[in-house]
C-alpha cells in the first residue's frame, strides 16, 4: 500500500510499486549497521576495488537504482513538455524549474530527490502500520474502541481524512504504536557543526550525535509505564502527555521519531495521513486476531519483540487473522475497491482525451504513440495499441464493461 502511494505521489503511477519496494528494502539495508560488513568494520570499504565485494555490489545497486529514477524522471519530463501528465511531484519540480535557467543539479541530482522521496515513503510507514497490526492483535479492548468510534463517526462508511478531528482514539493507538516501537529506535545521526557545551558535557566540533529515540519514548517521567501500550495518555486529563482540544490532539507530527530542526522528516503529514486512513479502514472491516493453526488447532503467536535490525525497523514477518466484521463490511470495501480503480481510470483517459485535443485538435487517428499510457493500461486492453483511437476505443469499452 505504501509503495503503491508513494509512486502515485512522485510519478502518478502506481504500478511502479513492485520495484520500489524491493528498492527502498535494498538501500535501507545497505545504510543500516546489520546491512554490509563494511558497515561495522569500516576499514575494508577502503580495500582496492578487485579485492572489495562489498564495494562492487553497492557500486551496481547504486547505479541500477540511479539509472531506474532517472528514466522516471525522464520520462516524467517527457509527457509533461506534451501536456500528457497529471499532477504528481516531479511535475509539480518540473513546473517550477520550467521559470529558472537551470537547476544546478542536473537530472541526476533532480531524479535522486524524488525518487528518494518515493523510497523513504515506503519503509517509514509500513513499520508503524505493521506495528498498529500487532499492537491491535494484543489489545483487543484498543482495537474495539476504535471499531465504535469509526462506526459511530463515520456514519457506517470507511473513514476519510475529514474525518481525523472525530477519530481522537484511532489517531491516540496510532500515535501509541509510534512511541511504543518507534520506527527508528536509534534515531538518524547527526554532527555538530561547532564546539558545544550541554549540561557540563564537551560535545567538540564533528562529533557524530546519536539521538537515541528509543530512551526518549521510554522516559518514564514524561511516560509513565513506557513499556506498555497505553493510548490513554494521549487522551485523558492527568497523563503528561494530554493535550487539548481532542479534535487536534492527539497528533504524531512533531514527534521526535521525525527528528528536529532543518533536517527533521518532510513526511510527517503523509506518514500521519495514510496512517489514519489505512489503520481507520482496517479496523472498519476487520476484526483482527491470532490465526488459528489448522493442523493444530493452536493460535499462533504474534511477537510483540521480533523485528528487523535495519535503521528503520518493521516487525519481522507474522500470521495473524483478518476476518471481516460482516458480510455487509466485507461487500462494501470490495465495493469501494471497484468504484475507486474505475474512477482512476476513467480520470486517466479523460485527462489524455482533454490533452490530445488540446494539443492537435480533432486529429484524434494520428500515429504517434501514447507516451502518457504506460504499458500496463494498454496490456489490460489485450493489446499494445498505438494510436489514439484504439487506446480511447478499447479502454472506454473495458471501463463500461465494469
Amino acid at each position: 500500500m505504501a509503495s503503491k502511494v508513494m509512486c502515485t505521489l512522485t510519478w502518478d503511477d502506481p504500478s511502479l510499486s513492485e520495484y520500489v519496494t524491493t528498492s527502498a528494502w535494498g538501500l535501507l539495508r545497505q545504510m543500516s549497521p546489520a546491512g554490509p560488513i563494511t558497515n561495522v568494520l569500516t576499514p575494508l570499504w577502503h580495500l582496492p576495488l578487485p579485492l572489495n565485494p562489498w564495494k562492487r555490489a553497492e557500486q551496481k545497486r547504486h547505479d541500477e537504482q540511479q539509472g531506474w529514477w532517472l528514466k522516471r524522471y525522464r520520462e516524467t519530463r517527457h509527457r509533461n513538455s506534451h501536456g500528457e501528465q497529471r499532477w504528481c511531484w516531479t511535475k509539480q519540480f518540473l513546473d517550477k524549474m520550467a521559470d529558472k535557467s537551470c537547476f544546478a543539479g542536473g537530472d541526476e541530482e533532480a531524479s535522486s530527490v524524488l525518487g528518494m522521496m518515493a523510497l523513504v515513503g515506503v519503509f517509514t510507514v509500513a513499520g508503524p502500520l505493521s506495528y498498529w497490526l500487532v499492537a491491535m492483535v494484543h489489545h483487543p479492548r484498543w482495537q474495539l474502541a476504535v471499531q465504535e468510534e469509526v462506526d459511530s463517526e463515520c456514519g457506517g462508511r470507511l473513514p476519510m481524512l475529514e474525518d481525523a478531528p472525530r477519530l481522537p482514539v484511532l489517531r491516540a493507538c496510532i500515535k501509541e504504536t509510534m512511541r511504543w516501537r518507534p520506527n527508528v529506535p536509534t534515531g538518524v545521526a547527526h554532527e555538530s557543526e561547532t564546539d558545544d557545551n550541554y549540561k557540563g558535557f564537551f560535545i567538540e566540533k564533528g562529533t557524530r550525535l546519536l539521538p537515541l529515540d528509543w530512551a526518549f519514548l521510554r522516559n518514564p517521567v514524561k511516560y509513565p509505564y513506557p513499556e506498555e501500550f497505553r493510548p490513554e495518555r494521549w487522551l485523558e486529563p492527568g497523563w503528561p502527555t494530554f493535550q487539548e482540544p481532542l479534535s487536534q490532539f492527539p497528533t504524531i507530527k512533531g514527534m521526535s521519531s521525525f527528528g528536529w530542526g532543518q533536517r527533521q522528516c518532510l513526511g510527517m503529514a503523509v506518514t500521519q495521513d495514510e496512517l489514519l486512513v489505512a489503520c481507520g479502514a482496517l479496523a472498519w472491516c476487520f476484526n483482527l486476531k491470532e490465526k488459528v493453526d489448522p493442523a493444530t488447532n493452536q493460535r499462533i503467536p504474534v511477537p510483540t519483540d521480533k523485528s528487523n535490525s535495519l535503521l528503520i525497523i518493521k516487525p519481522d514477518p507474522f500470521q495473524m487473522s483478518f476476518e471481516p466484521r460482516s458480510t455487509g463490511h466485507r461487500e462494501e470495501v470490495l465495493k469501494v475497491w471497484e468504484e475507486a480503480e474505475a474512477a482512476d481510470r476513467k480520470a486517466r483517459v479523460e485527462f489524455l482525451e482533454t490533452a490530445t485535443r488540446g494539443r492537435s485538435g480533432t486529429d484524434a487517428d494520428r500515429k504517434e504513440p501514447c507516451s502518457a499510457v504506460p504499458e500496463r493500461l494498454m496490456k489490460e486492453c489485450g493489446e499494445k495499441v498505438g494510436s489514439w483511437a484504439k487506446i480511447k476505443q478499447a479502454r472506454w469499452a473495458k471501463v463500461c464493461r465494469q
